[in-house]
């Protein structure tokens, strides 16, 4: 959970399976995504995001360079 002040947010995520460091992520095998479309945080309004690697999912992704996070 993380408290955002108002405003527009781009959501990059990393994942894999073991976490080594902020610059190695998860080491070569790690896949950096970006959610497709900006996230708006509007004032005095709660905000709830689930990121799950699905294929039904109803947040587009699209792949990023290592280097992006």
């Amino acid at each position: 959970e993380m408290l955002l002040e108002p405003g527009r947010y781009r959501v990059t995520v990393a994942y894999g399976r073991h976490w080594r460091g902020d610059e190695a992520l998860f080491g070569r095998l790690s896949i950096v995504e970006e959610v497709q479309a900006p996230i708006d945080v509007a004032p005095g309004r709660g905000q709830s995001l689930q990121l799950r690697k699905e294929p039904s999912g109803n947040t587009p992704m699209e792949g990023r360079a290592r280097a992006a996070f």
